[in-house]
Order: structure tokens, then C-alpha cells, then sequence
């Protein structure tokens, strides 16, 4: 099978790539001018119509990873023409790219289209109401991508980190190593994802997908458990052996911040498991890999 990846310099995109080429023909996209092992690498713009039809066209995958965005939630804020540019328009450009093609579409969404105001775990059914730009954009990509006459997943997954990209994990540890305590926010609970993770579930979903196509909609997809992230910053300082740092918790209206953020980004996979027959494991877990594959500790 051809897979095509967009975004494949991302966070979420090297991982996939470091999964998927034992199994899969890779192909991917990016605006940048660089190689990337294990994968046939185009240097486009999605919002270069022409060109990615092009390549779309010379390619003809069998399967279609969206996964580039923009997904800088406080620049998203401050700056909503790029984030519309970069997360719908990006999104628009490559449906009409696939032309008459219909390969299986996988679209990466996100937690934060939805408000954070459920009480509970948050369900696929759960009304979309996102409280910022970053949410906002994502919603509209989906409602694209929903509209689309081939086969297409939207995975909403959460809170990610990965080896190849700025996240939570990296700034905690950057921030102790010159600062002894760190406010970190306690009302906002979610599961923080580990992208290689994401990476072999969604690895699954193609394989389960080959052998049943009538597979189709919307599923959560993020490491199991629930956190929140001054419990997270804790269990970072604590993994990294860094006895001296303290993390203090703050409120979410003491940390002013340009854009909103839901406070209960806790996503319900129960759907994935029913339907996919899998979830994945405990974030502790992924994040203890993380760090030893990070080398910031040593492996049991």
C-alpha cells in the first residue's frame, strides 16, 4: 500500500514514518527542503493547488495522513488568518488535490474542538464548541473532511508530545533547569499522548481498515489515563531524578495566556476500542519510554 503523509517533518509526521516504512510504501509532503529517511519526500505547499495535484496524481496513494497543521494555539489566537490558513484552507487544497482519487483519509484532529465543559469523559457524540481560534480552525478542517465523498477517519487525539517537536515535556524540562519552581496549572485535566504511540495505533487502524472498508467517522485516539498538567509537570520532575525543583499549582485565571483552553480535555477511546478492538496504554507508561528513548533517563 502507497501511504501519503502531509506535514511528515512534524512531530506527529517522523514518528509515522518511523512506524509505517517496515510495512508501507511512504510518500510525503512538506514545505520545507529536507530528507527524511524511508519515505519518498516532496517539498509542496498544500495551498499550491497545482503542485499537489501533481504529486497527488503522480503518487496515487492508497491511504492519506493528514497530518500537517498549525497547531501553535496561542499563535492561532493572535494570528486567526494563518490558522484558517493553515488548518482549513491546507485542508480544502488537499481534498481537491485527491481530484477524482478516493484513497482511505485520515484526517488528525483535535481535543480542542470541543468546549472542556464536560463533567465526564468527553464522547465523539459530545457537541463541538470550541473556546478559541486553534479549536475553531480544526473544527472546520473536520466539517471538510466530513463533506468528502471517499473513505475517511477523524482521529481527535490530545495533549501531544514526541521526540521531534516543541511540547510540554521539553519546556518543563528546559524551565527547571534554570528556574527551582515552576507554576504549572492544576484545573485543566486531559491525557497527554506520546506521538509514537499514536503513530502504531494509527498503523492499526489502517490494517483493520484493509481487511473492513466500511469502516468510517470520528475517534478519539489518546494514551489512556487522566492528568492534569501540574500533575504531569510533576511526574516529568520526578522521572528526571531533578529533586530540587518544586511545581506549584496556579489556577487557569492566574496564567494569563492569549488564547482559552478547555478544561476537561479527558477523551473517551471506548468507541476506538469497540470498533478497532484495541486502546492505548497508560500515559505514565509512554511517557517513561519517552524519556528514556530521549535518554533523560536510563531504561529499566
Amino acid at each position: 500500500m502507497k501511504v501519503l503523509i502531509t506535514g511528515v517533518g512534524g512531530m506527529l509526521g517522523r514518528d509515522l514514518v518511523e512506524v509505517l516504512k517496515e510495512n508501507f510504501q511512504l510518500y510525503g509532503l512538506g514545505r520545507k527542503k529536507r530528507k527524511i529517511l524511508g519515505v519518498h519526500y516532496f517539498q509542496c505547499d498544500l495551498l499550491d493547488l497545482n503542485k499537489t495535484e501533481k504529486i497527488i496524481s503522480k503518487v496515487k496513494p492508497d491511504v492519506v495522513i493528514h497530518a500537517a497543521a498549525k497547531t501553535q494555539v496561542d499563535e492561532c489566537e493572535l494570528n486567526p488568518k494563518e490558522a484558517y490558513r493553515e488548518n482549513v484552507l491546507a485542508t480544502l487544497y488537499l481534498l481537491k488535490g485527491l481530484g477524482n482519487q478516493k484513497p482511505l483519509l485520515i484526517h488528525i484532529s483535535s481535543d480542542y474542538v470541543y468546549s472542556g465543559n464536560a463533567k465526564g469523559k468527553v464522547r465523539e457524540s459530545e457537541e463541538i464548541n470550541p473556546v478559541n481560534v486553534y479549536g475553531y480552525s480544526k473544527w472546520l478542517a473536520e466539517e471538510l473532511v466530513g463533506s468528502w465523498l471517499g473513505p475517511k477517519l477523524i482521529l481527535r487525539t490530545s495533549w501531544l508530545y514526541g521526540r521531534n517537536g516543541h511540547n510540554f515535556v521539553k519546556a518543563i524540562l528546559n524551565i527547571s533547569r534554570a528556574k527551582k519552581v515552576l507554576k504549572v496549572v492544576s484545573d485543566q485535566k486531559g491525557s497527554p499522548t506520546y506521538t509514537k504511540d499514536l503513530a502504531q495505533s494509527i498503523k492499526k487502524i489502517i490494517l483493520k481498515w484493509k481487511k473492513n472498508k466500511s469502516i468510517s467517522g470520528v475517534f478519539h485516539l489518546s494514551n489512556s489515563g487522566v492528568t492534569h498538567w501540574k500533575k504531569y509537570a510533576d511526574q516529568i520532575i520526578k522521572l528526571a531524578g531533578r529533586k530540587h525543583v518544586k511545581v506549584v499549582p496556579i489556577k487557569t485565571k492566574d496564567y494569563s495566556r492569549p488564547a482559552m483552553r478547555p478544561k476537561n480535555s479527558c477523551l473517551d477511546n471506548s468507541k476506538l476500542k469497540r470498533v478497532f478492538g484495541f486502546q492505548m496504554r497508560d500515559w505514565n507508561l509512554a511517557l517513561n519510554d519517552y524519556m528514556v528513548e530521549e535518554k533523560i533517563i536510563k531504561g529499566k
